[in-house]
């Protein structure tokens, strides 16, 4: 199988050959190439149902390779310009990205919240279904913790976790509604909890990992 590294200075995908040797294969944005990455700091990797693999970027980007079954040769679809542009939302950067179980798309962006709904990839080119802006509202206490969403998380149950700058918000997708954890509860557990990194086992224990 391929391995994918996201670095500073774009993505590396590296593979066995029969040989048992290591191939290196290094992509990243050149100016005035369409196809080729919209930037070289990748910050998140996620591969969907369908073995499109999403690339994410603190710089505005968000980027999908298309599956093929060489991938050697890649070219990149550019997401963020399509959703600013048929959505009329500002992307400045995009902190992380996944699919849940109903095929909807979550975008965590930079201190702006999330915005989910329905991504398309058809002849390759993007298309965007009007969803919905999520942000904190003070005045209620089942909004999301905070507008800074540094993970986002899909469990086996559906259940969507963000990793917020104030807490951890877990959004049921029955009730269409956030619990909030680390701000209506002890002091010592809200400073526990920012969630940089969100995991749940097959006991549905979860396991979450704080910056604090």
């Amino acid at each position: 199988g391929y391995g994918w590294v996201g670095t500073s200075t774009g993505l590396k995908i590296f593979k066995p050959d029969k040989k048992e040797k290591i191939q290196f294969l290094h992509y990243k944005h050149v100016s005035g190439q369409a196809s080729s990455l919209a930037d070289n700091f990748i910050w998140r990797i996620y591969e969907d149902g369908s073995k499109n693999v999403w690339l994410t970027s603190i710089n505005r980007m968000l980027d999908v390779i298309p599956f093929a079954a060489d991938r050697t040769q890649l070219h990149f679809l550019h997401a963020a310009p399509t959703i600013e542009k048929q959505l009329g939302l500002s992307i400045s950067s995009v902190d992380d990205f996944v699919i849940d179980a109903n095929g909807n798309s979550w975008i965590s962006i930079n201190g702006n919240g999330i915005w989910y709904g329905k991504l398309f990839i058809k002849d390759d080119k993007f298309f965007a279904e009007k969803g919905f802006h999520i942000m904190n509202d003070p005045r209620n206490s089942s909004s999301l913790a905070d507008d800074m969403v540094w993970r986002i998380y899909c469990d086996s149950n559906g259940a969507i976790w963000c990793g917020t700058k104030k807490g951890v918000s877990v959004y049921d997708t029955y009730k269409e509604q956030f619990d909030a954890w680390g701000i209506n509860r002890s002091k010592i557990f809200e400073e526990a909890i920012s969630g940089t990194h969100i995991q749940t086992d097959q006991y549905n224990n979860t396991y979450i990992v704080s910056d604090n």
